[in-house]
């Protein structure tokens, strides 16, 4: 951890686990599709890594999501 921070050295947001991107998915539930894909675009701007991650799990392809 950054002692400045608190984020992970690599400065990542999230942990790169994938339960948290199935928990997300989840939460998503029966969403519009066009919901989902603004939600991601939201996910990708805080940490690419996690919004590439949140869209497998739904089943989303990168190319659908707005950046």
């Amino acid at each position: 951890m950054n002692q400045g921070t608190g984020l992970p050295i690599d400065g990542s947001l999230l942990n790169r686990n994938p339960e948290n991107y199935e928990n997300a998915a989840r939460a998503m539930g029966d969403a519009p599709k066009e919901i989902k894909a603004r939600h991601i675009g939201n996910c990708l701007k805080a940490d690419p890594a996690y919004g590439e991650g949140v869209a497998k799990a739904l089943g989303i392809p990168m190319s659908e999501v707005s950046k």
